[in-house]
């Protein structure tokens, strides 16, 4: 059963000990408005978390609420640690991604290469042996328009005799 000692008589809550309730008294500013008082100089307001308190109390709270204040700082730190970490090995995998399409397109494109660069020589082969094969149907046909002038003069000269020996 609670001590009825420690229950505040202006706003009706219970503490757990004389002290707890004496300070509810002194600094609640609800229960102070009930007791008709101000607020008096010696309440502070705790500038990190916004809380009042008597300045007997402040110091203590004030420590414990840095320290409050300083690990939400860091946690605060290493999540955004966190979440840069993932997002950068975020955008590293996706560059591997994108890496190794790449490195599968050079691929591609280097086979493309090697099978056009022997289509271009079997091209150039086809060439030369299209010029060989000119430069031969040049000499032969230069060849047989000189067979040709040869036959005439051979039929010219065959004519002749033939008419010289009808005429004798």
């Amino acid at each position: 059963m609670s001590d009825v000692s420690n229950v505040c008589e202006f706003c009706s809550k219970e503490f757990s000990s004389k002290i707890s309730l004496l300070r509810h008294q002194k600094t609640t500013k609800t229960c102070l408005k009930v007791q008709g008082k101000e607020e008096n100089e010696s309440v502070t307001e705790c500038p990190n978390c916004n809380k009042r308190l008597s300045i007997e109390y402040f110091k203590q709270h004030k420590v414990k609420c840095d320290i409050t204040v300083e690990e939400q700082k860091k946690n605060k730190e290493k999540e955004q640690k966190s979440e840069l970490y993932n997002e950068l090995k975020s955008k590293y995998d996706s560059l591997e991604n994108q890496n190794k399409e790449l490195e599968n397109e050079v691929k591609k494109l280097r086979e493309i290469t090697t099978r056009y660069e022997s289509e271009l020589k079997d091209y150039e082969r086809v060439k030369n042996r299209y010029e060989d094969s000119k430069e031969v149907i040049e000499k032969l046909t230069y060849e047989i328009g000189i067979f040709r002038e040869q036959n005439e003069k051979l039929q010219n000269l065959h004519s002749t005799l033939i008419l010289k020996l009808i005429e004798k």
